[in-house]
């Protein structure tokens, strides 16, 4: 069994996604591949990572990296991001979708929450 779906029978698990979200998830993750085998694919998602770094008075509070083909699959699926990032807003939202549907590379997203955390969101 892949990485992938192992993490959304975990997410299932932990009471996270629904059974219905899981079969979306997996869906997903299946027409992905199929698109990546017939070689329509424009992106190359294989060894992307979303990373999130959050950090407050310049110490690094949480460094996160999910495998991109993953944190699409779930957006596709649930609309949201794979992780609660305080302080995001819909308009950054649809920005990080549109770049992880385009594969984009670099950093995507960076803003100050109302806590006070520096964030930033970048694809590589």
């Amino acid at each position: 069994m892949n990485d992938e779906i192992k993490r959304i029978l975990k997410l299932l698990e932990e009471g996270k996604i629904n059974s219905d979200q899981a079969s979306e998830l997996i869906d997903a993750i299946k027409e992905d591949k199929a698109v990546t085998h017939t070689g329509i694919q424009h992106t190359d998602l294989k060894d992307k990572n979303l990373k999130i770094n959050v950090l407050k008075e310049g110490k690094n509070k949480v460094n996160l990296s999910i495998p991109l083909r993953f944190a699409r699959a779930i957006m596709r699926a649930t609309g949201k991001l794979p992780v609660k990032v305080h302080g995001i807003k819909e308009m950054d939202l649809n920005n990080l979708k549109a770049a992880i549907e385009t594969g984009s590379e670099g950093r995507i997203l960076e803003f100050k929450t109302d806590e006070g955390h520096y964030v930033e969101m970048i694809i590589g």
